[in-house]
């Protein structure tokens, strides 16, 4: 392909991947790509067109928008001293195998709805945005929340999804939560950081939902905090 000369051999091609890791995953820390880009500040010039290009080509082939798990999954062979890093072609080679999901995106969000825990993380083995939404843009984490599914909760929040996203409806998965009196699901999105003043369309906050439907064990954990 016409951009592949500009990252010629394993250590410029490696250089451009994490580049392109920069980018699309968020996998070095500030400090940590600080460091690195000033190391490498002699090949940056090649890289940079090289990684960007690559990017929007597996982006296209692939239809993925969240690399994360990419990244997780096949970083150590990509990264690895025989990695064969010099074309998208390559590159698809390595990755196929973990992106075929087929219809993956309504099964996956049919699993976190149904609390069917094990494919929820068959999906998440896989380089599947955790965020991804329905035309209601209903995310398995609104699924599961309203569900009351704790465990599939869990184990999205751990896979960094969008915890605050609003669905159609204007509401949150802790607004979900809330609304059915699921405790442990309002408890886990709250250690994990999600906003519990946020308003829905109504300026209905989660504690406002779950005190309308006598949820009172919901609304004890959701109060606010006395200063």
């Amino acid at each position: 392909m016409a951009y592949v000369h500009q990252a010629s051999g394993q250590a410029r091609s490696k250089l451009a991947f994490a580049r392109f890791c920069r980018w699309s995953f968020d996998v070095m820390s500030q400090a940590e790509f600080a460091a690195w880009w000033e190391e490498q500040r002699e090949l940056r010039e090649n890289c940079v067109p090289f990684a960007d290009a690559l990017r929007r080509e597996v982006a296209r082939r692939l239809q993925l928008r969240n690399f994360r798990k990419l990244a997780l999954l096949c970083g150590e062979q990509l990264l690895g001293p025989d990695s064969p890093w010099n074309s998208v072609e390559s590159l698809l080679a390595v990755v196929k195998p973990y992106v075929d999901v087929g219809d993956g995106v309504a099964d996956f969000l049919k699993a976190a709805s149904a609390g069917d825990a094990a494919t929820v993380m068959r999906f998440l083995d896989k380089p599947l945005d955790p965020s991804t939404c329905d035309g209601r843009k209903r995310s398995a984490l609104h699924e599961s929340a309203q569900g009351g599914h704790v465990d599939i909760a869990r184990s999205l929040l751990e896979a960094n999804v969008d915890m605050d996203a609003f669905d159609t409806f204007g509401r949150s998965p802790l607004h979900w939560a809330a609304s059915k009196g699921h405790l442990h699901v309002v408890t886990s999105l709250l250690e994990a950081g999600a906003n519990k003043d946020t308003k829905d369309p109504n300026r209905k906050t989660p504690m406002n939902l779950a005190s309308a439907a006598g949820h009172y064990d919901v609304v004890h954990v959701l109060r606010p905090t006395p200063h």
